[in-house]
């Protein structure tokens, strides 16, 4: 049962370490924007050019008031661009790829609020494709690996769990007390 389990949740993980993947070739060619407006937030999840831009902005003020263009009236939206000439507001504060793709930063607005809070702000935090793909590889890697060394036990009469030689005691290993499956010929 744990190892079908396992193995299900490698597939998944490559499955969705190859989405991840097109998504990274993508960036390079379009700009995805997905953003949430709420009441007191403005929320992006962006794509561009091998990065991820996740941005958390908040106001003390209400943003669905002050929201125009595609924020307004708030809730999700998702728009697409050509990647050629676009640029984010945020960009120009990134360190750029002198931290391996990694950033964060974090802003806020010099306008108070009644208060003498910062009426807005926004966490930036940046993540490189690459990163994001590594992630979701790790478990598939592992599962293939795994299955192999198991593979070559198996055919050399070792056992599974620590590698002992079975041929004196096939039915149990006697460094780690696993039992063996004994496969049986059919004639």
């Amino acid at each position: 049962m744990r190892r079908r389990l396992y193995t299900v949740l490698s597939s998944l993980s490559l499955l969705l370490c190859l989405v991840t993947a097109a998504l990274w070739a993508r960036s390079y060619f379009r700009l995805d924007d997905i953003s949430h407006t709420g009441r007191w937030h403005i929320h992006n999840l962006c794509s561009l050019r091998g990065r991820v831009f996740i941005q958390w902005g908040w106001s003390t003020e209400d943003a669905l008031e002050r929201a125009s263009g595609r924020y307004a009236g708030g809730g999700f939206v998702w728009h697409t661009y050509p990647s050629d000439g676009a640029r984010l507001m945020v960009e120009p504060k990134s360190r750029g790829w002198g931290l391996g793709g990694f950033d964060y930063f974090a802003w806020q607005t010099s306008r108070k609020n009644a208060n003498g809070q910062p009426a807005a702000g926004e966490h930036v935090f940046i993540l490189p494709w690459w990163f994001l793909v590594a992630a979701t590889a790790a478990l598939p890697t592992w599962w293939f690996f795994r299955s192999r060394r198991h593979a070559r036990r198996a055919r050399f009469g070792h056992c599974l769990s620590c590698g002992y030689d079975l041929r004196a005691s096939p039915k149990r290993c006697p460094e780690c007390g696993t039992e063996t499956r004994v496969k049986r010929a059919v004639l």
